[in-house]
């Protein structure tokens, strides 16, 4: 995560983040900088070091009734 730069400039944090660009499957995923979201009461923020994506779930068409878990 980019933090704002230490002289105070006015520059926003970012983050690198895997964004859902478009309908598809992988190939829809993309990593971009995003700014960091603001808390919120009640909301917390977490590191991510690490994730996976299950290429079933991101590939297959999502039915109406989808089952949910």
């Amino acid at each position: 995560m980019s933090q704002s730069t230490a002289a105070g400039d006015g520059a926003q944090a970012t983050m690198r983040a895997v964004v859902v660009t478009r309908p598809g499957g992988l190939h829809a995923l993309e990593i971009k900088d995003v700014p960091v979201p603001v808390r919120k009461p009640g909301w917390v923020r977490i590191k991510v070091k690490a994730f996976g994506v299950n290429e079933f779930r991101a590939t297959a068409p999502f039915p109406s009734s989808a089952t949910r878990f």
